[in-house]
């Protein structure tokens, strides 16, 4: 355990420091503090207060790199401004080098890790970390999780030792997996380190779980069904529809006497797209459907973009949606030829 803290007293500037305590110390002792960086001055700030603030910036965070080393940041007294004379703070790093002073650890790379079961022989590589690369050696051995050994992978135990030389960080060993031909739900092996020989300890992570991914799986059988648009069951032929399908205020009778009275000669709102459920159709399913934009067809000119969602009862074999065809005389007087829309299915 590292702290890291500010000291001052009649003779001394406040300055940054820092006590440590190992594992293997004695209980609710640490060990003498130790100077990281003296002060250089005496500080006296109020901000317009009655007490002398001190004490905004304290951290001690374990290195990222290594997960052993220590580091801390702590304040001390610096020299005042050599203008105003304003008296100044200053912040001091500071490192406890574990690895480098004789210190390592040992452990797994990963808490899980996963493998296809695949045909026997196979096998699952295990990476173990010598955090310090110092020499030595870890025992690593195996339990049944839901896995079973002699079934499905070959156990580890008595436990086994891996060796590290002088400065290696990385080693592996493999589990022998066994394909046993039945479909299964995926499988776990626990996997342990112990033992630790030489410089280095047994790191946090001492255990991890291997998972096994099946690979004989059943097929499903799919009672909803299918849905495809009718056209494509009627061999691909595309809907089609006239321009004026749907009612519209942009009639010859406006242009006229300016009477906006609904063209109602048509009696669909559109074009009536039909999707229908093949192969079977158990259960109450969804399906979204919605218009595509990037065809020769151009949003609110030729049609109105629409999307939603279709409902199909147990045993509902079709339903329709409508998508609203404008008539674009209003735009363009003179005949601009056929158009073309896509729809899509999506979300079943």
């Amino acid at each position: 355990m590292l702290l890291g803290f500010s000291t001052f007293s009649t003779n001394q500037y406040p300055s940054a420091a820092y006590a440590f305590r190992k594992a293997s110390d004695p209980p609710n002792l640490m060990n003498e503090p130790a100077l990281l960086k003296s002060g250089e001055a005496s500080y006296f700030k109020t901000y317009g207060g009655s007490k002398n603030r001190w004490g905004d910036y304290s951290a001690t965070v374990v290195d990222p790199l290594n997960d052993l080393d220590m580091w801390t940041i702590q304040e001390y007294a610096f020299t005042p401004d050599f203008l105003s004379g304003f008296d100044r703070w200053g912040t001091w790093w500071g490192k406890l080098d574990l690895v480098g002073s004789g210190g390592g650890r040992m452990e797994f790379f990963s808490s899980a890790s996963t493998v296809t079961e695949g045909p026997t022989p196979g096998s699952a590589t295990i990476t173990v970390l010598n955090i310090g690369g110092l020499p030595g050696s870890v025992d690593y051995y195996t339990v049944d999780g839901t896995a079973r050994h002699g079934f499905d992978y070959i156990e580890v135990s008595p436990p086994r030792p891996l060796v590290f030389t002088n400065g290696q960080t990385v080693n592996t060993f493999k589990i022998d997996l066994l394909d046993n031909g039945e479909p299964d739900p995926d499988r776990t092996v626990l996997l342990y380190l112990t033992n630790a020989q030489g410089s280095a300890v047994l790191g946090c992570l001492t255990n991890s779980v291997l998972t096994i991914l099946d690979d004989e799986r059943r097929s499903i059988p799919n009672h909803a069904g299918e849905f495809n648009f009718s056209s494509y069951v009627d061999y691909n032929i595309p809907y089609q529809v006239t321009e004026n399908e749907s009612d519209s205020i942009f009639s010859w009778q406006f242009f006229c006497d300016g009477s906006p009275t609904p063209d109602r000669k048509r009696a669909p709102m559109g074009a009536v797209i039909t999707v229908v459920r093949t192969n079977t159709a158990v259960g109450r399913c969804l399906v979204d459907y919605s218009t595509v934009e990037g065809a020769t067809a151009i949003p609110f000119v030729d049609y109105l973009p629409t999307s939603g969602t279709l409902v199909f009862d147990d045993y509902q074999m079709s339903a329709n949606f409508i998508v609203p065809v404008m008539s674009d005389s209003f735009f363009f007087l003179l005949d601009d030829g056929d158009k073309f829309l896509n729809i899509a299915l999506s979300n079943p």
